[in-house]
């Protein structure tokens, strides 16, 4: 968050005292402490590494390999530890693309910026593939465990179970069932 702040323009006093806040931001604080949701955690971090390689590409500098890297292992890394944090970062990205649109109709002019844009997408698709299109096929199957009713019945019968056998081994009470 810190080098983002600065490569965005932020004064050297602002700069580490923007990346400090980040790091304590109380949504993140809350994921990893209150509600256990360490993906999330994890995801929210990753953010300004997305930004910070999106920056460098369709930003005001001519755009280095780094950023590419940075961008590729920033989206991947997203992906694979919170998908919907992903999905609000890409749409973030989108809108920043968008407002960018002027000087990247320049930059394609380049065969090394096409090149390595496509390489890019290209790496994130490979990266995160036995990932993502495992679930897009089962979700494509219509096969859902959720409401198949041979399955919705074994999950009453642990249910069942897990109220006759307690955690502690202890035989609940049988009045419980009635």
């Amino acid at each position: 968050a810190w080098l983002l702040a600065k490569k965005m323009g932020a004064d050297e006093t602002v700069a580490p005292l923007l990346g400090a806040l980040f790091c304590v931001f109380p949504y993140r604080e809350v994921n990893f402490f209150m509600r256990g949701a360490l993906p999330e955690g994890l995801a929210i971090g990753l953010i300004p590494v997305c930004f910070y390689g999106f920056y460098g590409i369709f930003g005001k500098e001519k755009p280095k390999a780094s950023s590419f890297v940075c961008l590729v292992v920033g989206m991947s890394s997203l992906v694979l530890t919170h998908p919907f944090t992903a999905m609000m970062t890409a749409l973030a990205l989108g809108i920043f693309f968008l407002f960018s649109l002027p000087r990247t109709f320049r930059r394609f002019r380049d065969w090394r910026f096409d090149v390595m844009l496509i390489s890019s997408v290209v790496l994130v698709v490979g990266l995160v593939g036995f990932y993502v299109f495992p679930m897009l096929s089962a979700m494509k199957s219509g096969c859902r465990s959720d409401v198949d009713d041979k399955r919705l019945h074994e999950k009453q019968d642990n249910l069942v179970l897990s109220v006759v056998f307690r955690w502690d081994n202890r035989p609940a009470r049988p009045d419980i069932l009635l």
